[in-house]
């Protein structure tokens, strides 16, 4: 009854804003924060959806870079001490949003970013030493870059037309 009177749109904007002021807490976990984005996003639809996940995108790497750079700062101090293990675990919840976004519609935009999000899983696998997940994302990290440039190859070619001159 409430969205028959004020509307889908109007709704979510309402639920918008007070998940925003949610987030803003210092007392909200990163887990809460991503699953306030994934809440939001599950109601929305068409270009307001679009824009939600490109904001949950934006954030979510937003504050996994801040809590990795302070880390790296640390580069001297053993990542083992609690705070640091904290802040490890909190930058891995900020990046949970990942495999979850990956699979959404907007895939131009996701396609712009992925290397960043791959840089900083790479970055926490690093911090934490963990060789698998080092092997793990840095191979990501090639193959992407070679989809990347065979893609850029692809659409070279493609450009090409009868009258230009054979490549070598």
């Amino acid at each position: 009854v409430f969205m028959d009177i004020v509307g889908d749109e109007k709704y979510l904007e309402i639920a918008r804003q007070l998940a925003t002021l949610e987030r803003r807490s210092p007392h909200v976990s990163p887990e809460r924060a991503v699953q306030n984005h994934k809440r939001l996003a599950a109601v929305a639809s068409g270009e307001s959806r679009q824009k939600l996940l490109i904001n949950a995108a934006e954030e979510c790497l937003k504050e996994a870079s801040s809590i990795l750079s302070t880390l790296a700062s640390k580069a001297n101090v053993v990542m083992k001490s609690r705070t640091n293990k904290a802040m490890i675990a909190n930058a891995k919840a900020w990046l949970s949003l990942y495999p979850w976004i990956s699979e959404q519609e907007n895939q131009k935009y996701w396609e712009s970013i992925r290397m960043t999000w791959i840089q900083q899983f790479l970055q926490v696998a690093k911090l934490e030493k963990n060789e698998s997940d080092i092997k793990r994302w840095t191979d990501n990290y090639y193959s992407f870059l070679r989809a990347d440039r065979l893609a850029g190859r692809l659409k070279f070619h493609e450009s090409l037309n009868d009258n230009d001159p054979p490549l070598l």
